[in-house]
């Protein structure tokens, strides 16, 4: 008998098909053995190799040594090396497969293949050429064992046009641990090169040798996010500003070898990009997989990708809309961490990708705020795993293992969406502040366990404790490209009070039962699982890990926990020196934590007078929400408090700013010198003015004026930013940094424009200034005879005046004006020149012409006349002509000699002549 099959499950197909079989021809190498048969045969030590998983009992594997043929009695053909994801109908389109073999000998290849191995992959080759071909030349190899279609082309997943920190209690964390800013981790961002020279990323790279030559906009927003200074604006600071940063190409979207990521001492690595809905554990989900097991200190950051509107067309969801769309088998991988993204309410975003995986897994683990993609939620848990990843150096020593580092972001993450996990935002929104601390009050456990045995740690829950949650999480080796489910070495939680026992949360991932809430049971699929109790009674627990199957030495795994006190409550945002809003811009959210019961309302207000008036925002805030948007704050620049009544007891918020950005306006750019100015703020004590000076913006200069004169030479950089200074020093938002080279800046005159009247007999100039900061008089000068006259002066009183200049000179008439300055220096503006005719109809200017040259003939506007141009030499012969076309046409004297010349213009009712000399 030859069974040929998939990616299915067999829970029983297998035992009736083994009943009805009894002789076997032994075809060999590959045959069908179940979990029993091989632990037995590892008794004896005469296992065979296992290629392929099935379902949880049963297995493909490979015939090792002759003394096995007695054991192997059911043989199977080769359709199951084949990816569930190849069309074979189509196997005469011409695509790229990886193929990957058990064997240590290469792959021989074909006059129709082109073949390659798969970068540094072992044993996994890139085959080009028609699937027919493939499949022809090796689906009948006893060397191979998977051959797979995936897609290499990555795609970004989108720009950063709406970073907001606040959201997921970033800037709570770091006015709580403002100690944690990134110094001493590195983070690898893979995909383009960040843009380098950007001002919030200067000093921050260290060189690769595997970076892109290609700089790129999106790849220079995720490395902003994830550690940008903030020298641009507060858009421009990441989540840690002290991180150092290198690059890694993704144009080979396989991991870096092993050796590059201890060459460059990266603890992380962020990958915002996707390439296409896959659905399968494909050979880049296992490389991923086996990347992280090999170095266990490494976390890989996936974003989830963006066609969450999406429906899968392959494997056990296919045909369900909004689900199992993650954008590349990759983002499946178990020991990495993925991440989606919801809105400013905590609900799912329509775009955002979602679980489950092929398996039915429990992907995204986590989300953050985005609306613009999931690009940017990658980045920002990559920035809030390089702060845990700082927390636990700097108080433990060491660096923590990518479980631990999951562990904890995972179980202090707070619930969004669905009630409890669920396939669109997995175990929650990241929460930075309580991941932090958590991990430095050691909230965490550590250790390894090996098949049948267990490990169990004490818990001690105090009175008034609410909301218990243990997170286990455990890096599991790679499963096999292809294998039916993903996981290998299974691990099991449990927590218990001596009287009750609890299990972990688990989803049921049948295609009817995926959108249903979770249920206590064991899991045998995921390698993360959760517990939690509301309400958990005083005394010790016993949290207990086990090895249900373990099939390596021993599975090292870690745990989280956390737990509340009942009846709290502590603001999140705004904090003491924030912001409101957050930007300056966007209608704030405000955020506070509360364990008050649910339903259980307050009463919201602010002040702006340090206390002495109260003013009511909302009259009944539902505590359990946890935000209120508030979109009636005062605009103008305040100090603020809020204050939280709960039952008559006050929960009062720090002082903190309601402000937007200054806009500082380039007054003059004068050779040497420099003039901003900016309104003042009834508020502001002074102003500190701050200068780019290496790679940070820096404090130097504090002023109280609200403009500043400044020599160029005093500057560093051309970059500046103003910030107000109010009472007991607190300050409020910077402006965005501004490169005065970029500004169009002048010095004093913007523009002066004349306008000719000939009916009236002026001219009429019009002048606009960047500012009268300084000026006494404005004089207005025409040039006569090579000399510049003043006719006339102004004293502008805004920035833009007239002048007439009632007597201007036949022909042109070339102005400019000169600024007389308090101090007596002299600012003279660009010349203009206006044409002006009314006692002559013709002028011919230049006279004298060089030749070659052009010269002019300008005409009063006679109502459409059509005029020629006739020039003669002196000894009268006609040497050229042509129509005149308009009050100013051009003539070149390129075919003319040196010498004196007449020309006459004739037309109706005009008969001008005049004589010409070229030079």
């Amino acid at each position: 008998m030859q069974l040929a099959f998939g990616q299915e499950q067999f829970p029983s197909v297998w035992k009736e098909l083994k009943k009805e079989a009894t002789n076997v021809e032994q075809s060999g190498p590959f045959y069908l053995l179940s979990k029993s048969e091989i632990k037995a045969l590892s008794v004896t030590g005469d296992a065979p190799t296992v290629v392929r998983k099935l379902d949880h009992q049963y297995y493909v594997v490979k015939q090792a040594t002759a003394s096995q043929s007695s054991q192997l009695k059911w043989a199977v053909n080769n359709q199951w090396k084949v990816s569930e994801n190849i069309n074979t109908r189509r196997d005469h389109v011409k695509d790229t497969y990886f193929v990957r073999t058990s064997c240590t000998s290469a792959l021989a290849g074909s006059p129709k293949l082109n073949i390659k191995p798969a970068s540094h992959l072992s044993s996994v080759y890139e085959v080009e050429g028609k699937l027919k071909d493939v499949l022809d030349q090796y689906l009948n190899n006893d060397c191979v064992i998977y051959i797979g279609k995936e897609a290499l082309q990555p795609t970004t997943d989108a720009r950063v046009l709406d970073l907001n920190l606040t959201y997921n209690k970033v800037t709570t964390a770091k006015a709580n641990y403002p100690q944690l800013d990134g110094s001493g981790v590195i983070v690898s961002v893979k995909e383009n090169q960040y843009d380098e020279e950007d001002i919030d990323l200067l000093g921050k790279g260290i060189p690769s040798g595997i970076e892109s030559s290609n700089v790129d906009s999106h790849a220079t927003d995720m490395a902003t996010i994830i550690g940008g200074k903030g020298n641009s604006s507060v858009r421009g600071t990441g989540v840690a500003p002290a991180v150092m940063l290198t690059s890694s190409d993704f144009s080979d979207i396989i991991p870096d070898t092993d050796e590059e990521y201890e060459r460059l001492n990266v603890l992380l690595q962020n990958h915002s990009y996707g390439t296409v809905v896959e659905h399968f554990y494909g050979t880049l989900a296992e490389a991923y997989d086996a990347s992280s097991y090999r170095n266990p200190g490494i976390l890989h950051v996936f974003s989830a990708g963006n066609f969450g509107r999406s429906t899968n067309s392959e494997g056990l969801y296919q045909g369900i809309p909004f689900v199992a769309n993650l954008t590349g088998n990759f983002k499946g991988a178990k020991n990495t961490l993925t991440v989606g993204s919801v809105d400013t309410v905590g609900n799912a975003y329509i775009i955002s990708s979602r679980g489950p995986t092929y398996d039915g897994r429990v992907k995204p683990e986590l989300v953050t705020y985005s609306m613009f993609g999931t690009s940017n939620s990658a980045a920002i848990v990559t920035g809030i795993s390089v702060l845990v990843h700082q927390a636990y150096e700097e108080t433990f020593g060491d660096r923590p293992s990518s479980a631990l580092v999951k562990a904890l972001l995972i179980n202090s993450a707070t619930d969004a969406d669905a009630p409890g996990v669920d396939f669109n935002t997995g175990f929650g929104a990241v929460n930075a502040d309580r991941a932090v601390r958590n991990t430095l009050a050691g909230q965490f456990m550590t250790d390894e366990v090996v098949d049948g045995s267990s490990r169990q740690f004490a818990l001690n829950i105090p009175d008034n404790a609410v909301n218990l949650k243990v997170t286990l999480v455990w890096t599991d080796s790679a499963a096999m490209a292809g294998d039916v489910s993903a996981l290998v070495n299974d691990l099991d939680l449990t927590l218990s009070s001596g009287t009750e026992t609890w299990l972990p949360w688990v989803l049921d991932s049948s295609r009817k039962g995926i959108r249903l809430a979770p249920t206590r049971k064991e899991d045998h699929l995921n390698n993360v699982e959760q517990i939690t109790i509301d309400n958990p009674m005083p005394g010790s627990y016993q949290v207990s890990v086990s090895g249900f199957d373990v099939a390596s030495s021993s599975q090292p795994f870690a745990i989280a926990y956390q737990y509340d006190t009942a009846g709290d409550f502590a603001w999140s945002y705004p904090l003491g020196g924030d912001n409101v809003p957050f930007d300056g811009e966007v209608i704030p959210y405000l955020q506070w934590e509360s364990t008050f019961s649910d339903g259980t309302t307050a009463s919201l207000e602010y002040t702006i007078d340090d206390g002495q008036t109260w003013h009511l925002i909302e009259e009944e805030v539902l505590l359990e929400r946890g935000f209120f948007r508030w979109s009636t704050y005062p605009r103008d620049l305040h100090i603020s408090r809020l204050r939280m009544m709960v039952d008559g007891v006050v929960f009062a918020s720090e002082d903190f700013t309601l402000s937007s950005p200054k806009s500082v306006e380039l007054g003059f750019d004068c050779g040497d010198s420099l003039l901003f100015f900016w309104n003042r703020d009834a508020l502001a004590m002074s102003y500190n003015i701050f200068n780019l000076q290496n790679t940070n913006l820096t404090l130097v200069d504090n002023i109280t004026d609200t403009s500043l004169l400044v020599k160029k030479a005093d500057l560093a950089t051309s970059f500046l930013s103003v910030e107000p200074v109010l009472a007991n020093n607190q300050t409020s938002l910077k402006s965005e940094t501004f490169n005065y080279l970029l500004q169009g800046g002048s010095c004093y005159f913007n523009s002066i424009f004349p306008n000719s009247f000939p009916e009236e007999n002026r001219i009429a100039l019009t002048a606009n200034i960047s500012t009268n900061y300084l000026i006494e008089t404005i004089g207005i000068e025409r040039k006569n005879n090579e000399e510049f006259e003043e006719i006339g002066t102004v004293t502008p009183s805004s920035l833009e005046f007239q002048f007439n200049d009632l007597d201007p000179l036949q022909g042109i008439n070339i102005y400019r004006a000169v600024a007389v300055l308090s101090n007596g220096e002299r600012v003279v503006s660009d010349e203009t020149e206006v044409f002006f005719l009314t006692t002559t109809p013709v002028q011919v200017f230049p006279n004298p012409v060089e030749r070659p040259g052009v010269f002019s003939v300008f005409t009063r506007d006679l109502d459409g006349t059509s005029l020629k141009l006739y020039i003669y030499n002196y000894s009268g012969q006609l040497i050229f002509d042509t129509e005149l076309l308009g009050d100013r046409s051009g003539i070149s004297t390129a075919g003319f000699s040196e010498g004196i010349y007449l020309y006459r213009v004739v037309g109706e009712g005009v008969d001008e002549t005049g004589r010409l000399v070229v030079e």
